[in-house]
């Protein structure tokens, strides 16, 4: 029993590690949802290497699919997804850079002033595919002319901005390409797609996604995953354990009980000696007297017992007294 609890114990633990192993990694290699994408953008337009999306329906005035090719090289890359909107005044874009040797997408956020064909306000930020779920705020890694105190509202922007290009490009490649998004490596984009404050707010406090926050709210649902099999395992150790008390029976124990031996026969008194007579010298004459009387009524005997005879014991045995000569 405990050589199967050890092996099963040392299987789970190895099968969870090879599962958080494989999950952390997108192969890229092959013919992935990036490449997929990047071959139809390149198919559809030719050497324009543009492709424009009805964004029209999520806020935005333009949509485009990017996929660049160098005259110096054929092989692309990267894919960029272009999302544009704002007022008069302001052009607000937000750019979304996808490649093929990495699960990381980098995002660029622009505000510009379109009189003067100036930036206003810039930031970048790394959103890494595998994990995110569209809640999550986007960290900027860096920012421009933007002040600290504004920079809340401008990642809640960004997100929201984010969102609704993925969902453009969700619909796009459902439609034309048989795709979706998480094809793309966005592993759980959020069915609204959009950024709700309360849960902006909620995400706010974890920082981004290899925060220490994050890090150790991961080590907690791995400890209590792991915790909760182990705890599973050891009610299931009990229950068999109950279950053999209870109703299995050793059948060596049952043999050695039917073999038990009988009761021993109560001890047996010793026989009591007759008590001897009070004249023996009177009885070994009268006994002589009729062994010679015996003789003598017979030839045979009178014969073999000329020379005499002399009575060396007697006994008495069941009433009748035997004797030697």
């Amino acid at each position: 029993m405990k050589k199967i609890i050890s092996l099963t114990l040392a299987a789970l633990m190895l099968v969870t590690l090879l599962v958080t192993v494989t999950s952390c990694e997108v192969s890229m290699e092959g013919t992935t949802g990036y490449t997929r994408l990047r071959d139809h953008v390149i198919d559809t337009v030719g050497q324009n290497n543009e492709l424009t999306l009805d964004g029209s329906k999520m806020g935005f005035s333009a949509v485009r699919l990017v996929a660049p090719i160098k005259k110096s090289e054929t092989k692309v890359n990267e894919v960029y997804l272009v999302a544009d909107g704002g007022s008069q005044s302001a052009l607000f874009r937000l750019t979304l850079k996808l490649t093929d040797s990495t699960e990381k997408a980098q995002l660029t956020y622009q505000v510009i002033n379109i009189a003067q064909q100036k930036l206003l306000y810039g930031a970048e930020a790394t959103v890494l595919l595998t994990h995110y779920t569209g809640n999550d705020l986007v960290e900027f890694t860096s920012v421009t002319n933007i002040h600290p105190e504004d920079e809340q509202t401008y990642r809640e922007a960004v997100t929201s901005m984010l969102n609704s290009a993925l969902k453009v490009l969700d619909t796009y490649t459902t439609e034309k390409m048989d795709m979706n998004v998480h094809e793309l490596g966005f592993i759980a984009l959020s069915e609204k797609y959009m950024a709700p404050q309360e849960s902006a707010e909620a995400e706010e406090d974890l920082g981004g996604a290899f925060s220490p926050e994050r890090l150790s709210m991961a080590g907690l649902m791995i400890v209590q995953g792991v915790g909760m099999v182990f705890l599973v395992l050891a009610i299931l150790w009990m229950v068999l354990l109950i279950f053999k008390k209870v109703f299995y029976k050793d059948p060596n124990k049952q043999e050695k009980k039917e073999e038990a031996p009988a009761e021993a026969p109560a001890p047996v008194a010793a026989p009591v000696a007759a008590p001897a007579p009070a004249d023996d010298g009177a009885l070994v004459a009268a006994i002589t007297a009729a062994v010679a009387a015996y003789i003598d009524s017979d030839p045979a005997l009178s014969s073999q017992f000329a020379g005499g005879f002399r009575v060396v014991s007697f006994k008495k045995k069941n009433g009748k007294t035997s004797w030697n000569h």
